[in-house]
């Protein structure tokens, strides 16, 4: 569609500021509302069509597009960390953003965050709150150990930090003063209550993955040694469509686990991985690639229901990289950090090997 108006939006809690900007005539036009979709869109409709809006990635997520899109206005949701915006100008206002958009997106320089279904949106919210929890629970056991220390107490029973025997050692301890015991109790009700929270949490994701569209994927996913369910959950869920990459090696770049690259002429730099893109599975497949090189057994079971393709590929991918980890820490001596990036990057073109197979027997 050939677009006549470009509209860029500086969106925020309260309040919405619009700059529509017509290439053709080279004319612009500001206004401010309140957060006001009804509002906006009645402007809109003032405005030489057909009309395209974008705004920036944030907090706002993607109500205002599907509210925008369901009243037949063209909406893009601009990738934040894509915009490039110029060094030189040292001056930021909320009209400013909105020019700023609204001349890029009529330049085709607008990366586009793609919507999500809104029931994808919300099982991506639960592996993010279990992620919270998960890092909430680890924040508050090292609050208790801490406290411990403090006051000079050691456990030298059997058994590691927070077993069985730990905890009972715990619940035995009387700490000096009645404030000190007070902090104490309240961090051991905190640990107790943040464990109950992550515990629910999981059983609904476990429940969740029991069902489709995400079982088979999930079953396919943890065919690779190292991938739990909640891993797995993470990929599907955080990802969406597989199918809207290139390759696997789009898939990596997505995931910021290829390496950076500095190169002019002829000298060639390389460094450490880029880091962009969702951290989220990023760092599920880091996490994920050390529970692999850490995990007794070699192979795990591979269940013939998973389909035969399926089963055949992950056990190849296992084989692989078993061996490419040997080769990169044994015969290349790299750090063993190094290596399990290298060995997570393996793993995220793995995924999307699987995730095609899975596509293609949902399809058949």
């Amino acid at each position: 569609m050939n677009y006549r108006t470009f509209v860029g939006l500086d969106v925020h809690k309260n309040s919405i500021v619009a700059y529509a900007y017509c290439p053709s005539s080279e004319r612009g036009m500001h206004k401010r509302f309140d957060y006001d979709v009804k509002a906006l869109a009645d402007w809109l409709a003032t405005l030489e069509g057909p009309v395209r809006t974008v705004y920036e990635s944030g907090f706002c997520g993607f109500s205002l597009k599907r509210e925008l899109d369901a009243r037949g206005i063209g909406c893009v949701i601009a990738a934040i960390s894509k915009c490039a915006k110029p060094s030189g100008n040292k001056v930021k206002t909320d009209k400013t953003d909105a020019v700023f958009l609204a001349k890029q997106l009529a330049a085709g320089a607008i990366t586009e965050v793609r919507l999500l279904d809104i029931e994808l949106e919300g099982m991506r919210d639960l592996s993010r709150m279990r992620e919270q929890l998960r890092d909430s629970l680890t924040a508050a056991k090292h609050r208790v150990s801490q406290a411990v220390l403090r006051y000079g107490f050691r456990y030298m029973g059997e058994g590691r930090n927070w077993s069985d025997a730990h905890r009972r050692w715990l619940s035995s301890l009387e700490m000096p003063t009645c404030y000190a015991q007070a902090v104490f109790d309240f961090g051991l009700e905190e640990v107790e209550r943040l464990e109950h929270e992550k515990a629910r949490v999981e059983k609904l994701i476990r429940e969740i993955c029991g069902q489709e569209p995400l079982k088979t994927a999930v079953e396919a996913f943890g065919l690779i040694k190292g991938i739990s369910i909640i891993t797995a959950f993470c990929i599907c869920v955080e990802t969406g469509d597989f199918l809207r990459f290139k390759g696997a090696r789009a898939f990596a770049a997505y995931l910021g686990l290829t390496p950076s690259e500095d190169t002019s002429d002829t000298k060639v730099s390389r460094g450490p991985i880029t880091k962009t893109g969702n951290k989220h599975v990023r760092k599920a497949l880091i996490e994920a690639a050390w529970a692999q090189s850490r995990a007794k057994c070699p192979y795990v079971r591979m269940p013939e229901e998973a389909g035969r393709e399926i089963v055949k590929a992950a056990r190849a991918i296992n084989v692989r990289l078993i061996k490419r980890r040997r080769h990169l820490v044994g015969i290349q001596k790299k750090k063993p950090c190094v290596a399990n990036a290298a060995i997570a990057r393996e793993m995220a073109c793995s995924v999307f090997v699987l995730a095609q197979l899975c596509a293609q027997r949902l399809a058949s």
